[in-house]
């Protein structure tokens, strides 16, 4: 069976968006006159783009290409029509999003105004990672009413078949699907719309390299579905040289968790923690935390007692300094023990640290044991 989209007409479909009581075309040519402006990009998709209702806004002066990207060859059709003008950069391409997703070209930029409702969570995942932009920009429509979300109009009967289609939204689990791909969230704008409905424009941001590999490892951000696996390691009762571990309970682990997926959903952690994964298998993790304004950064590593002792903490350790002055540009990266843990002091040095301080102390928070601390130190 054909998709819905193709047999409904334009001219409905545009009539119906442009009434008093429904607002959208115009609240739509609004939002896009602000992405296309937004992010310092030279090309740009827009998928569903329709008869190209914003495309007036490209600026042929800072747009290399803007590829618009639709099911429906008439949209397009029309759409290359009324923007003749942009001629020389934009490029109208009929696809099956769902189906064509291997045949999307690559942009700095995505813009999905009302697409996501229509293809699902998965479906714009897929997209968007076949595009793989610096930016992602979408617009979805919230309802307060659920049964009716096409508002009432002479055309509302065009629209009898989407209901096939259609998928409710919600910005925290588009947030999430796009965050299981690396984009974190980086704005939000709401705009309210007759008939209780209302559009929320949600951008986002790639973060590169956020996944880090080694010969036998691979470390990547802590999720929120990683609970009982790090509660493995880090309830561990025979942990008794570290600060803050072991975790006595799950739900300390949980809260543990909600921190670093909040962490994470910022533009620039302060503080990135890791699970560290062996042949698909949670068995410790590492962290990178940022010390003060300069750009100097701590590493602290826990490994799962069965796992110990076959250079996996040295290995992801020195993944992490890696990173650390390759990506985030770090003047110095530095880590600290108990001064008789000697595990840790010999990964310190296997990483490259050099002893900066044997004189510090430190003082357990749950037992207020007090004991020596070494600071370990590698610079740029």
């Amino acid at each position: 069976m054909s998709n819905p989209w193709n047999s409904i007409k334009l001219t409905d479909y545009e009539n119906h968006m442009s009434l008093d009581s429904v607002g959208q075309l115009q609240a739509l040519n609004r939002l896009m006159a602000v992405q296309f402006n937004a992010y310092p990009v030279k090309t740009a998709v827009v998928l569903g783009v329709a008869g190209g209702n914003g495309l007036e806004h490209i600026d042929t002066d800072k747009y290399r290409t803007v590829y618009g990207i639709d099911i429906n060859e008439e949209y397009l059709k029309e759409a290359h029509k009324r923007h003749k003008d942009k001629e020389k950069v934009l490029r109208c391409l009929q696809l099956d999003i769902i189906n064509e997703a291997d045949k999307l070209p690559n942009a700095e930029l995505v813009i999905a105004n009302l697409l996501v409702e229509y293809i699902g969570y998965d479906a714009f995942k897929n997209a968007v990672s076949k595009i793989d932009p610096e930016y992602v920009s979408v617009v979805i429509q919230i309802n307060t009413d659920t049964k009716a979300w096409v508002s009432d109009s002479p055309y509302l009967h065009s629209f009898d078949r989407l209901d096939e289609v259609h998928h409710q939204m919600e910005e925290n689990e588009l947030a999430e699907c796009l965050d299981e791909i690396g984009y974190v969230k980086t704005g939000t704008e709401r705009e309210d719309l007759p008939n209780g409905k209302a559009f929320v424009r949600l951008d986002f941001k790639k973060q590169r390299n956020r996944i880090i590999t080694t010969e036998r490892l691979v470390i990547r951000p802590v999720e929120t579905g990683d609970c009982a696996a790090i509660h493995k390691y880090a309830g561990d009762p025979s942990i008794d040289m570290m600060l803050y571990l072991p975790n006595e309970t799950m739900e300390d682990t949980e809260n543990y968790v909600k921190f670093a997926v909040s962490e994470w959903a910022k533009e620039e952690p302060e503080d990135r923690e890791y699970v560290v994964l062996l042949d698909g298998e949670i068995i410790g993790g590492v962290n990178l935390e940022k010390i003060g304004n300069d750009p100097v950064y701590e590493i602290g590593w826990v490994i799962r007692k069965d796992k110990r002792g076959s250079g996996y903490a040295t290995e992801a350790a020195k993944a992490l300094s890696d990173y650390a002055f390759e990506v985030l540009k770090a003047e110095q990266v530095q880590s600290h023990c108990d001064s008789r843990n000697n595990a840790s002091e010999k990964v310190m040095r296997n990483i490259g640290m050099t002893l900066a301080n044997d004189k510090g102390t430190r003082i357990y928070p749950k037992t207020a044991t007090k004991s020596g601390e070494y600071l370990y130190i590698l610079k740029r």
